[in-house]
């Protein structure tokens, strides 16, 4: 009788040991822990957990006060597919800081206080599609440095870009979507798109463009949006 009671002891307790180890000031869903989610501007810096999170596949930071991404801010969750890291405070992205997420499909920094692209940080993620740095503070787009051979979505809208490199966008060939809007780009070049034939959808609207190119989009077929 007395082996019964003691599984059914176990079998109450191992779930709750599943929370328990949730990192502080977070919370995780699933049994086994599939979700993390932390959020509140009681939060300074990256919660820490000495566990690692194998079956986790979402991690959730969102409205805190968080300014840096330290290296290997992630490394306990090696198998994360989307990383929310949206309305923080996030201002530098260490080198490093994305490593043993090679499988990061989706990153959104949206609403944070970058002035710079974070790309020696990305070339971690080969595997990204989509990238969201919407309602940041950056200034500039620079040749050939983005490079995300997977990336089908970039969204860049509500910054400060004034700057495009003429190779900017050589380096992510399967993008399917750009969103430029609300920036103060003032020049497009006849080169600046030429190695992204796959575009479906480039925004540009509420930028000082004042001229573009003729044929700057020749051999375009597939953008339907412009």
């Amino acid at each position: 009788m007395a082996p019964i009671i003691l599984c059914l002891i176990l079998l109450s307790v191992c779930p709750l040991l599943a929370f328990s180890q949730c990192p502080v000031q977070c919370q995780c869903t699933g049994n086994p822990v599939t979700t993390v989610a932390c959020t509140g501007s009681q939060i300074t810096s990256l919660p820490i957990s000495t566990q690692n999170y194998d079956k986790v596949t979402k991690f959730i930071l969102a409205n805190t006060a968080v300014t840096t991404l330290p290296v290997n801010s992630f490394n306990k969750f090696p198998n994360l597919l989307h990383l929310y890291l949206s309305n923080n405070l996030i201002s530098d992205i260490k080198v490093g800081a994305f490593n043993n997420l090679s499988a990061l499909s989706s990153l959104q920094l949206f609403n944070n206080k970058l002035t710079s692209i974070p790309y020696k940080a990305l070339e971690q993620c080969l595997l990204l599609t989509k990238l969201n740095l919407k309602y940041n503070s950056i200034t500039s787009i620079d040749s050939s440095k983005l490079d995300l051979h997977k990336l089908t979505v970039l969204e860049l809208g509500f910054n400060k870009i004034a700057s495009v490199g003429n190779m900017a966008f050589d380096n992510i060939p399967n993008v399917l979507m750009i969103d430029l809007t609300h920036n103060n780009i003032k020049t497009i070049t006849q080169r600046m798109f030429s190695k992204i034939k796959k575009l479906k959808s480039l925004s540009l609207s509420n930028n000082k463009i004042t001229y573009i190119p003729n044929g700057c989009f020749m051999g375009f077929n597939s953008l339907t949006n412009l």
